[in-house]
C-alpha cells in the first residue's frame, strides 16, 4: 500500500505528468494507494477545481484514520527519510 501526501494528490488531479506516470506504474504494478485523513483534510482546504473531488476519491477512495501510533511512525520515518536538516 502506499500512502499519498497532499501534494502528490493535488498534482496527481491536476494532471502533473510526473504525477501521472507515477500513478501508471503503481496501478500497472498491483499497488493500491490510499491517504491519511490528515492529508485528506489537508487536500478538502483547498482550492478545489470541478471534478477535483471525484478524481481525488477514484485515486485514493476513503482516507485512512491517523492515529497516535500513526503519528509516531509517520515522525520517524520523516527523520529518517534525508530531509537535509541536521539531528
Amino acid at each position: 500500500m502506499i500512502h499519498l501526501d497532499t501534494s502528490f494528490l493535488i498534482e496527481a488531479v491536476r494532471g502533473d505528468a510526473g504525477a501521472v506516470r507515477k500513478l501508471q506504474d503503481w496501478d500497472s504494478r498491483g499497488e493500491t494507494l490510499a491517504i491519511s485523513s490528515v492529508a485528506w483534510a489537508e487536500f478538502l482546504c483547498g482550492p478545489l477545481a470541478d471534478g477535483d473531488l471525484e478524481l481525488a476519491v477514484q485515486i485514493v477512495g476513503e482516507p485512512q484514520n491517523f492515529t497516535p501510533e500513526h503519528a509516531v511512525i509517520a515522525a520517524r520515518l520523516f527523520n529518517v527519510s534525508g530531509d537535509g536538516v541536521a539531528r
